[in-house]
């Protein structure tokens, strides 16, 4: 008896799923590289680590070395500008 084939749909749905993993934990891994210059260095540095510590195979990996890192630098110094300047509103307005 031949094995029956794995429907189309379970399979796209299985790859939805997997890439839906993927960009959730190259998030965090961005939110982290945001608030932890560190961490940031460490991205570009050795990311084989990183992806090893956030559970992501070599498609995960090679998300991560799509990252620009003088863009997420941009992006970081701005987020951080932007919630130092609000916690000094709230303490001098508070």
């Amino acid at each position: 008896m031949a094995e029956k084939a794995t429907p189309l749909y379970k399979l796209k749905r299985a790859r939805l799923d997997e890439v839906e993993e993927i960009r959730k934990k190259v998030e965090s891994i961005i939110g982290k590289a945001v608030v932890d210059g560190d961490f940031l260095e460490a991205v570009f540095k050795d990311p084989e680590r990183v992806a090893k510590e956030f559970n992501l195979d070599q498609k995960g990996l090679a998300v991560i070395k799509q990252l620009k890192k003088p863009e997420l630098e941009k992006f970081a110094k701005s987020f951080n500008a932007r919630i130092m300047k609000d916690a000094a509103i709230i303490i001098f307005c508070g």
